[in-house]
């Protein structure tokens, strides 16, 4: 590996449909990476692909299917990446200006930071309702390709093989749609969620051969996220506790009637992404496939996870690619 390729940064987006979103996301990364790859989650119908053209990005994919989900895309969009280092983000989300001028100084020093190397970079994660902060957490931002492993499970967090992580201070926006954060909204966007999620984490237990990969062992993948696949309902117990603990941590307020507040939403809010993601689709879906869909399992058809990507030019289109196996 040359020199010149270890500073490198592979910007990595799957979108489905962001045309109001998307030019900002770009405009904010556009002069801090060397390249953008764009996977299209199926069939595009709105401005999406035209406005990524616009920025002369050349590598645009459309996937044969739409899955509903970011993760299962990632692998391939690693494999495609020309850089050593990854900055996965997505289509409602851009990079604020303090974290692009320290991209640009890791990126010089190639993960150097105060005299320390390192190998997965997180950046503070802030939602957005409109203009106004809703609270703080954290993402990965950069990462070396060499170093990292993933696995497209819904939700599933890109993992360092080996080396250091740091976290630092300045911010990655995530400024969604104002129809995302509603109560309404919200439990749309879990409904749709929840048969994905319950699809690709059950198909892992029972043959995780079927899920995309990218650098990744079975034996890696952690054993308390099997359980929790396995036990959904005991999940509960450590989502509420460490929820209260967080958002007492990340609230800086004074007033301890209004801190309470905060954090009693924030409960509320863990509890019914919880229930949604790991209660309601592991024990609504396991009795769909055990009484309706018997003769169709899922998990036991590979033509249920096998997606194509088809290259986008300016002028013409490519063959398809397959997923790459790991």
């Amino acid at each position: 590996m040359t020199k010149n390729r270890k500073k490198k940064i592979s910007a990595l987006l799957v979108v489905h449909n962001e045309e109001k979103l998307i030019k900002k996301c770009l405009d904010s990364i556009k002069d801090v990476v060397d390249e953008i790859i764009i996977i299209h989650d199926g069939p595009c119908k709105d401005r999406t692909l035209e406005i990524a053209k616009n920025y002369g990005i050349t590598e645009i994919y459309v996937s044969s299917k739409k899955i509903g989900n970011a993760e299962p895309h990632r692998p391939f969009a690693a494999q495609m990446a020309k850089g050593e280092w990854l900055l996965p983000i997505d289509a409602d989300e851009y990079l604020s200006d303090k974290l692009k001028t320290k991209i640009l100084e890791i990126k010089m020093s190639d993960g150097v930071i105060e005299n320390m190397k390192y190998d997965r970079i997180i950046a503070r994660w802030s939602l957005y309702r409109n203009k106004t902060k809703v609270y703080d957490s954290h993402k990965v931002i950069l990462i070396r390709k060499s170093k990292t492993r993933f696995i497209g499970i819904p939700h599933h967090k890109w993992e360092l093989k080996e080396g250091k992580s740091i976290k630092i201070n300045e911010a990655l926006i995530h400024n969604p749609p104002i129809s995302r954060l509603s109560f309404f909204g919200y439990l749309k966007k879990c409904y749709n969620w929840s048969k994905i999620h319950a699809k690709y984490s059950i198909t892992f237990v029972k043959n995780p051969k079927l899920i995309p990969k990218f650098n990744y062992n079975i034996e890696d993948y952690p054993k308390k996220s099997i359980f929790r696949i396995k036990h959904p309902l005991l999940t509960l117990i450590p989502v509420v506790i460490s929820t209260i603990i967080l958002t007492y941590k990340n609230y800086k307020i004074q007033s301890p009637l209004l801190k309470l507040r905060k954090i009693i939403n924030q409960v509320i809010y863990q509890i019914m992404l919880s229930f949604w993601l790991y209660v309601f689709n592991s024990l609504w879906y396991r009795l769909y496939v055990k009484y309706v869909k018997k003769s169709e399992i899922f998990y036991n058809n590979p033509q249920e996870f096998k997606v194509e990507y088809k290259k986008i030019k300016a002028v013409q289109t490519t063959k398809n690619k397959n997923i790459p196996e790991n």
